[in-house]
């Protein structure tokens, strides 16, 4: 229950208008993991891509308001909504989250995404740019993993894009999981990127002004969160892969 004796499933169930028992379910039991691992409260944003629509889609889980402030997602350009989840055209589709650097601690930071399209190229999943040209945290899907976080970059091999992934930074060290399984872990004390008000686009690159590097790829749950660690992101995957199964997807 949240402060006031709100649940959280209802408020949300309230803000998008969806009555599916099997969407309700799911949204329980991923709910309930979460406090179980001790997730919830480390959770900035949720988007669980559930009801099909882009007005359902929009809402962030954590804090469902209709507003910036509580980081719902505003659609530009060509998507398409389903019961799978949000599908940009990879030609002018983005997110807005009105998520950015400042409100978050750019040393205990983490972005996650259950992608279901399988495709390669220099597609952007989350990303943003500076005025002076400088990347602060850019995932980069396809046969290799481009990320780059407060400038510097780091190249995974990747030979399928699809997959839950949770690209992380807490305690020194920057982690990449897919699946479950950790495919990259380095030291890094990255640049203090805290003074960025600029937001986080999905599905693209927020260059600010302009965009680019739009995906091809169908979103079916993306999440900001503080730093996790190790057991954490084992338990959120479970979680985000048992969501993925009761639903279907």
């Amino acid at each position: 229950m949240m402060a006031g004796g709100l649940d959280p499933v209802g408020v949300f169930l309230a803000a998008t208008g969806i009555t599916d028992a099997t969407i309700i379910s799911a949204l329980n039991t991923l709910y309930a993991d979460l406090v179980t691992y001790g997730l919830w409260s480390k959770m900035i944003a949720i988007y669980p891509f559930v009801g099909g629509t882009a007005a359902t889609h929009k809402f962030n889980f954590k804090d469902p308001q209709d507003t910036n402030a509580a980081f719902r997602l505003v659609f530009s350009g060509g998507w398409t909504h389903s019961a799978t989840g949000a599908l940009p055209n990879g030609v002018n589709a983005y997110a807005n989250t009105f998520l950015s650097p400042s409100q978050t601690n750019y040393l205990s930071f983490a972005y996650g995404d259950y992608l279901r399209t399988n495709s390669d190229g220099a597609f952007a999943e989350i990303g943003l740019v500076t005025s002076g040209g400088t990347v602060y945290f850019y995932p980069r899907l396809g046969n290799t993993l481009y990320i780059r976080y407060a400038a510097s970059e780091f190249n995974i091999s990747n030979a399928n894009s699809t997959g839950i992934y949770i690209l992380n930074l807490i305690n020194g060290t920057f982690t990449t999981d897919k699946n479950g399984t950790n495919i990259r872990s380095l030291a890094y004390s990255p640049a203090n990127i805290s003074s960025v008000t600029q937001p986080y686009y999905i599905s693209a690159r927020n260059l600010n002004p302009g965009v680019a590097q739009y995906s091809n790829r169908e979103k079916a749950f993306t999440f900001f969160s503080e730093g996790l660690t190790l057991n954490e992101r084992a338990n959120l995957h479970t979680a985000i892969l048992a969501f993925q199964t009761t639903l279907g997807r």
